[in-house]
């Protein structure tokens, strides 16, 4: 009995399944996933827009996406398939405890990812596990709503390398254009000891530093140390005098 009942559950569950996933819901997915997905291109290329929040987007879009493919594949006794997408719901967890500006996740999980994965601290490490994981959804071949997904998270760990290359060459000019004390005297006017992304862009802003948007998230996430997502003057005070070849790579 036990057994036909979920048998019986497990057949209502693949008739919705592959009414969630008919043509015609697949074909509204797919205009409504376009239109998102050229107002996101439009944004990145325009520097207004945060590329963590790009990162958490697509982090939460790819983990659910995923396990809906991995529950899917399980009831279709596909196993090799159902692993592939564990492993990419994996990665999905993984870019939201990086991205995580609130700290929805304790901070020893970062610690540790830091710790066992010192490369995902760079932008550029974190932007080739992005493209990975956008990599690996896309080789899935999954549903119009997983291509987007996909797609999405591919561009953004593409834009993270590029970004954390551009920022890197802007860095090194830095300390020739703007003396600590300036640094300093422009720190404390935002009247606080420790300074978010948000502010860290106003005080770049402040300092006639010509970086875009994901510039300055690029070198807040080089200055923060610490992972608090915030940024002390002693931080960007020993950033500043140990600046070299070896400390502007982001």
């Amino acid at each position: 009995a036990a057994l036909k009942t979920c048998q019986q559950k497990a057949g209502e569950f693949g008739s919705k399944t592959k009414e969630a996933f008919s043509k015609e819901n697949l074909d509204k997915t797919r205009a409504a996933a376009e239109v998102k997905f050229n107002e996101l291109k439009d944004s990145v290329v325009t520097g207004n827009v945060s590329i963590r929040m790009l990162a958490m987007a697509g982090g939460f879009a790819l983990l659910l996406a995923s396990f809906i493919s991995f529950v899917r594949n399980l009831f279709a006794l596909e196993f090799g398939g159902a692993l592939l997408e564990f492993y990419t719901c994996c990665l999905g967890l993984i870019i939201l405890v990086l991205e995580s500006q609130v700290k929805i996740f304790p901070d020893h999980y970062l610690k540790k990812l830091h710790t066992y994965a010192l490369f995902l601290k760079y932008v550029w490490g974190r932007g080739c596990l992005y493209f990975v994981a956008g990599s690996m959804q896309l080789a899935e071949g999954a549903s119009w709503t997983g291509y987007v997904v996909a797609s999405m998270v591919t561009i953004v760990g593409a834009v993270y390398i590029y970004t954390g290359y551009q920022t890197a060459k802007k860095l090194a000019t830095i300390k020739s254009d703007v003396t600590l004390a300036t640094l300093k005297e422009k720190f404390d006017e935002m009247g606080s000891e420790a300074i978010s992304s948000d502010q860290f862009w106003e005080l770049c802003t402040n300092l006639d530093i010509a970086m875009s948007r994901p510039e300055t998230e690029a070198a807040f996430l080089l200055l923060d140390k610490d992972d608090s997502n915030t940024v002390t003057f002693e931080e960007v005070r020993l950033w500043y005098t140990k600046l070299g070849p070896q400390d502007i790579i982001v």
